[in-house]
């Protein structure tokens, strides 16, 4: 299940591996080498990757899904960004030694909001929200929520400026 809107600008072909389902707004633009990973859970759902319209995702960014990024309308993702909704590999060690699919309670799926601007080389981790119109400086690994009209930054990030609510936009 793939969808992407008629206008479609992709510099170089991603890198995608595992299978999973891909949907892109209007006017998504991928810049550079572009990485969409899918991880198999054990109840064997198909993970998803949604990309608002007029999005723009850097050169060198990667995205490993197991459930779902969900990324917003207008949204700025620099190079060299990581957002991931899991962990990898199970936490056990156990688990990993037998090479033991993710169950879903390890999986926490992430959502970006519209107009979002994430800056170079940030992570973002399993479970995050970032409200509408947030920035994330470079750098930033963002683990919790981050709420609309906010900047933070920092490892782990922390909020370092509140911006005034905007007015009304018509698209």
């Amino acid at each position: 299940q793939h969808r992407a809107g008629k206008t479609l600008w992709i510099e170089r072909s991603p890198y995608i591996a595992g299978k999973g389902a891909i949907i892109f707004g209007e006017r998504v633009r991928l810049s550079g080498k572009v990485g969409f990973s899918f991880m198999q859970l054990s109840d064997q759902r198909l993970p998803e990757l949604i990309v608002g319209e007029d999005t723009f995702i850097g050169s060198q960014c990667f995205f490993s899904t197991a459930e779902c990024i969900d990324i917003g309308r207008h949204c700025l993702i620099a190079a060299e960004t990581t957002i991931r909704d899991n962990d990898g590999h199970p936490l056990d060690f156990r688990r990993r030694r037998a090479n033991t699919l993710l169950n879903a309670e390890e999986v926490r799926s992430v959502k970006i909001g519209d107009d979002v601007w994430i800056g170079n080389r940030s992570v973002i981790l399993k479970g995050v929200t970032i409200g509408d119109r947030a920035i994330v400086a470079s750098c930033a690994v963002v683990t919790k929520d981050v709420e609309a009209d906010t900047i933070v930054a920092g490892n782990p990030a922390r909020v370092v400026r509140q911006m005034p609510k905007p007015e009304a936009v018509t698209e």
